[in-house]
């Protein structure tokens, strides 16, 4: 069974935190079980794992960027799919579990790794 988890970016720090989402008044939360701790994420940041790890074997999160050494590409959850993909630079959709690379950064601290070539 896969491990359910998330992560988000503290807004105390901006250091990622990693564990179980919780939704409190005050905002969006994630509880660090190893601390007890509840930390206050950005809410925009939060990803869940995808139950895969990378060629490295570093855990893979929505938001993740990828790479098989040749493009950079986004691992995002599909509603129509029920699943997560990774989205090309060209659009293209492929389901995370066939894909083999490294995550090399994340959307929210490395946009720039999924800039278009030809736009730079």
């Amino acid at each position: 069974m896969r491990e359910i988890k998330f992560r988000g970016k503290s807004i105390s720090d901006n250091s990622w935190v990693y564990g179980d989402m919780v939704r409190g008044t005050a905002g969006m939360f994630i509880y660090e079980q190893e601390t007890n701790n509840e930390i206050l994420v950005y809410p925009d940041t939060i990803g869940q794992y995808t139950g895969i790890e990378d060629m490295n074997g570093r855990e893979i999160y929505d938001g993740d960027i990828i790479s098989d050494g040749t493009d950079a590409d986004l691992v995002e959850w599909d509603a129509s799919l029920l699943a997560f993909v990774v989205t090309a630079n060209d659009g293209a959709m492929y389901l995370i579990d066939y894909l083999f690379g490294e995550v090399i950064g994340n959307k929210y601290d490395n946009p720039e790794l999924l800039e278009d070539e030809e736009d730079v």
